[in-house]
């Protein structure tokens, strides 16, 4: 209903004015049809058969005479009739006040805008008494969110077989069969990939008995380089490593086969620049300023994403990419 009105609508029950309001409302048709069929028995046959009551905003109830009627019994096109004051025409329809019309006038008024505004004062009430309970009303928000976000999660995780995560305070990431947990529904089959960065410890899980890496020196590794051609999907798995340890951090369960996720205190990203004349900034700059960041206030336990650094600015970027690579990774 409230929909329909384009404006909020009380329900029955809640103020009996606004109920009493309603109901006349809702016997409206029925009222002025009874008042259209007396007010026609004191006009001539030829008009009666014509006649309806109508309201209009500030004028109120007026009889409404079909100008088709009036010029077959006006002979001289006049618009007086007798018990009738004629107020105005269209080009279809003549409208007329009468002592009933200025009775429903009285006694029904605009019964639609009473009904508005008395809806307006019920729903400021409900304000009012909101605003005095509002600190349970945010509580119950609060944890009804909540509860939201966790049916959420667990839907999605039961939906798409994520597995619950091993969380520790080692800093390191090792995650078996990760999938990027949005581009893996766009498509019919996803590559799963692997990431072991600083995971010196080994799995002895009966699932999973293998080590982070065949290399225990490579598994030791604060840092990955990711090289390949173009659309082979080095941004989809930067962008996948990320939100597995976002989910794992807040309390999700994760898209991989395996995972154990170190303690991270931030995750730093330098995978995208908006460009912006009025910024005054080119895109090299911008990238610097982000890496510049990353750098500044990362720590050991830190996730640092870099893709694509000094992209057009191959000398610059590269040795930079080597000194910001080299500082991280200490």
């Amino acid at each position: 209903m409230s929909k329909e009105e384009a404006r909020l609508v009380v329900k029955q029950n809640v103020d009996e004015d606004l109920d009493s309001f309603k109901k006349t409302y809702s016997n409206l048709e029925t009222i002025l049809s009874t008042v259209a069929t007396t007010v026609a028995q004191t006009v001539p046959q030829t008009l009666s058969k014509s006649l309806n009551i109508v309201y209009f905003p500030q004028l109120g109830y007026l009889v409404a005479i079909s100008n088709s009627a009036i010029l077959k019994c006006q002979s001289n096109h006049d618009y007086a009739i007798d018990g009738l004051l004629f107020q105005f025409s269209t080009a279809t329809m003549a409208y007329y006040k009468s002592d009933m019309m200025y009775e429903l006038d009285d006694t029904l008024g605009d019964i639609h805008s009473m009904i508005v505004d008395r809806e307006l004062e019920v729903v400021q009430q409900l304000r009012e008494v909101m605003l005095d309970h509002g600190e349970y009303f945010l509580q119950a928000s609060r944890t009804l969110t909540e509860l939201e976000c966790i049916l959420s999660l667990t839907e999605a995780a039961v939906r798409y077989k994520y597995t619950r995560p091993t969380m520790t305070h080692e800093s390191g990431l090792h995650i078996i069969g990760g999938r990027h947990p949005l581009k893996e529904l766009c498509i019919d089959a996803f590559i799963e990939n692997d990431t072991h960065i600083g995971c010196s410890h080994q799995d002895t899980t009966a699932a999973h008995s293998t080590q982070c890496h065949a290399d225990a020196s490579l598994s030791n590794a604060k840092m990955m380089l990711i090289t390949g051609a173009n659309f082979s999907g080095k941004s989809v798995y930067l962008q996948q490593v990320a939100l597995i340890v976002i989910m794992s951090h807040i309390g999700s369960f994760v898209p991989a086969s395996f995972s154990t996720i170190g303690l991270t205190d931030r995750i730093f990203t330098r995978i995208h620049s908006d460009d912006s004349v009025s910024a005054l900034k080119g895109s090299f700059l911008i990238d610097l300023q982000q890496m510049s960041y990353a750098v500044v206030n990362s720590s050991p336990r830190s996730l640092v994403i870099v893709d694509e650094f000094g992209k057009g600015t191959i000398s610059h970027g590269e040795c930079i990419s080597k000194k910001s690579s080299f500082y991280t990774n200490d």
